[in-house]
């Protein structure tokens, strides 16, 4: 994913502190069993959170040890682990090396390349442990390339996203009740298969400015799902709608380098206002939220809401704020010069 799924530690106090750190290092210290040291590169937040969720929702017996490793040797760390970290960190395999085939094909960075390789013969075997979750990563992305592609390549329009165009204001609030609210990641490379069926009708009929987006929520929401069961849909849903905020939330954080090198952003492209980026973004989490709720979770509840209300928008906030700082350094400089 994009490593903005992370808590917001000053949300959180120290108990709640600890165990978060303790669920990251436990998928970082399950990365380095089940698939060697160099995985442990693959490490996201991100995961970490859909193993705390995934506990929270089954409530499996856990392994709570403490454990030194090579980034703390002379201290030993906390750590938890279930077989939903297992679950996590396949998946880290799995999304770092399609990550670093894009990198490769995007930019050719012989850094991507080689651990792309690294990581080919390990996921081969998470695809075979996850044939679904590999598939529909596979398929996903390939698609997601040909939507950017095209969009890239196609005459731009007027024409506004459905979902660009929506009011956050029409959104139920992205809040739980008693929350406090914020708003405004050897061998030869495995290609994705090419999509069965093309995300486009016909090279006329562009996808509209959301496509992407709603893709990788179609992608998202199948990794949520661990098993066929009573809360699957749930998870879907829920997977769905974060997919569709991170996505756009990615676009958003790099409009300003994008629309600079002219690389491929939805947003940019819909000539999209900061008011519009705003509203679209509050009303995705608050889609997303809505469908966390609707899940039985008491385990480590205040620590996913902390990850849902406040952390997920950490580096937009800090993104905002540095433009705000400039804008004020250039106004003041400005100032000056005149007087």
């Amino acid at each position: 994913m994009f490593g903005y799924i992370a808590a917001n530690l000053n949300d959180l106090n120290d108990d709640e502190r600890k165990r978060y750190r303790a669920a990251y290092c436990g998928l970082c210290h399950t990365l380095e069993e089940r698939c060697g040291q160099t995985s442990r590169f693959a490490l996201t937040y991100d995961l970490a959170f859909l193993s705390l969720l995934l506990n929270s929702l089954y409530e499996p017996a856990e392994l709570v040890e403490e454990k030194r490793c090579i980034l703390h040797p002379a201290k030993p760390h906390g750590s938890v682990r279930t077989r939903y970290t297992d679950y996590a960190a396949d998946l880290s395999i799995a999304l770092a090396y399609h990550k670093c085939l894009d990198d490769w094909r995007d930019d050719h960075n012989p850094l991507a390349r080689g651990y792309a390789a690294m990581l080919a013969t390990r996921y081969e075997a998470v695809r075979k442990r996850l044939p679904r979750q590999c598939a529909a990563i596979e398929k996903g992305l390939a698609d997601i390339t040909h939507i950017e592609a095209f969009t890239s390549d196609a005459p731009s329009d007027d024409a506004t996203s459905p979902e660009l165009a929506t009011s956050a204001h029409d959104a139920p609030s992205p809040a739980a009740p008693g929350t406090p609210t914020s708003a405004p990641e050897p061998g030869t490379p495995r290609e994705p298969a090419p999509s069965a069926t093309p995300p486009i009708a016909s090279a006329s009929a562009a996808p509209s400015p959301d496509a992407a987006a709603n893709r990788f929520g179609e992608l998202l929401g199948e990794l949520f799902v661990f098993q066929d069961d009573i809360w699957a849909d749930t998870l879907r849903q829920f997977g769905n709608q974060l997919g569709r905020f991170i996505y756009l939330m990615d676009a958003a954080c790099d409009f300003d380098r994008d629309l600079r090198k002219g690389s491929y952003n939805p947003l940019v492209a819909l000539g999209a206002s900061q008011e519009t980026i705003n509203e679209t973004l509050t009303l995705l989490a608050a889609r997303a939220t809505k469908a966390f709720e609707k899940l039985p979770l008491e385990q480590d509840l205040h620590l996913l809401r902390s990850v849902l209300y406040s952390g997920m928008w950490q580096n937009y906030r800090a993104r905002l704020q540095r433009k705000e700082k400039a804008f004020e350094q250039r106004t003041t400089l400005s100032t000056v010069k005149d007087s």
